[in-house]
């Protein structure tokens, strides 16, 4: 069975936001996975990364992250 996600930022611009109501919209709309910034949820303290993995368990969904690198 194939799995479909979306990433959190086809609902919005910003980079640092709460993810928690996307795991929400993630489900409703039929996705199996939201991707979501890597480097938010690295500057996350652990109650909020808790709080995320808890939300996307509870909703039946995974989470994925993705960072953008830049060549120098």
């Amino acid at each position: 069975m194939r799995k479909v996600g979306i990433y959190y930022a086809f609902w919005t611009h910003e980079w640092d936001v709460d993810f928690i109501p996307f795991a929400k919209m993630v489900k409703e709309l039929g996705f199996d996975i939201l991707e979501v910034n890597g480097g938010t949820v690295t500057a996350m303290d652990s109650i909020k990364r808790r709080r995320l993995r808890d939300e996307a368990r509870e909703r039946g969904i995974e989470l994925s992250y993705g960072i953008e690198l830049q060549k120098q």
